[in-house]
């Protein structure tokens, strides 16, 4: 009898954390993060050191931004097994915001160790880290990798065109960024660093171009207005680079005389 009610009593707890955990999955594909985070949450308290019920609690607090407790968990989860998921998951919150950028690279590549083939993930994550770390050949050479994966993948494309105007390279650049721009609709960044890349280039009408559709996207940044600005000087529409001028001014208070100064230097 007694040994009746254990297995009734084991089956019972079993099928209660199963049910959680279910349901933790079911919230996570439909984006509902909260109750997928409140029923991983009621299975972890049950079923106490099961790593993939710890790795699924992780994610759902990295999708709400709990990244502080999101690294606790994924740490907790790779304590138990070691797993590309959970470096993948742990690197991603110590990207964000650079929280802690070396801890990133160090779990990119413990994800790379583990899983190197088609690891598209931990090649792009770590390459875009190293364009933070100002990494820009590591970076490249990882972005690279990522897309010899995914060769259609249309953000590492932007963060390659990135990286080859930062090494001179402003021709690839341009390639990588058409590319980007034909693939997608209104990227206001990537016409923002297209006109950049024109203006490295020389090729000033193209870079006011990309410029004026940057700012009809919607960015609002002084640093879009002075590179109008400059640009249009150098098509000899001081009239409206001055204007330019003015405007980044107001953007940015710190800016505050540069009209007069380019104007001295122009005269």
């Amino acid at each position: 009898m007694k040994i009746r009610l254990s297995l009734f009593l084991l089956l019972v707890f079993l099928t209660s954390c199963m049910d959680h955990y279910e349901l933790g999955e079911k919230y996570f594909k439909e984006g509902d993060y909260k109750n997928a985070e409140i029923h991983f949450e009621r299975a972890a308290k049950i079923e106490r050191g099961n790593w993939r019920i710890l790795y699924n609690l992780a994610r759902s607090k990295e999708e709400l931004g709990k990244y502080d407790k999101a690294i606790e968990l994924y740490s907790q989860s790779l304590d138990i097994k070691n797993t590309t998921a959970s470096h993948l998951g742990r690197a991603r919150c110590y990207e964000h915001n650079d929280y802690y950028l070396k801890g990133a690279i160090i779990d990119y590549s413990e994800a790379l160790k583990i899983k190197r083939k088609d690891n598209f993930e931990a090649f792009y994550g770590r390459g875009r880290v190293y364009i933070k770390e100002v990494n820009y050949y590591k970076a490249l050479w990882d972005i690279n990798q990522a897309i010899n994966i995914k060769p259609k993948h249309v953000n590492a494309y932007y963060h390659r065109a990135i990286i080859r105007s930062q090494i001179g390279d402003n021709a690839g650049a341009l390639n990588d960024m058409n590319y980007v721009i034909e693939k997608t609709d209104g990227f206001l960044k990537a016409h923002f660093n297209r006109g950049i890349i024109y203006q490295r280039l020389g090729v000033h009408k193209s870079a006011v171009r990309d410029f004026d559709k940057a700012i009809n996207l919607g960015i609002k940044k002084a640093d879009v207005y002075v590179r109008r600005g400059k640009s249009h000087l150098q098509l000899g529409n001081t009239i409206r680079a001055f204007k330019d001028f003015e405007v980044a001014e107001k953007l940015n208070p710190k800016l505050r005389g540069l009209k007069e100064k380019i104007r001295l230097k122009s005269s």
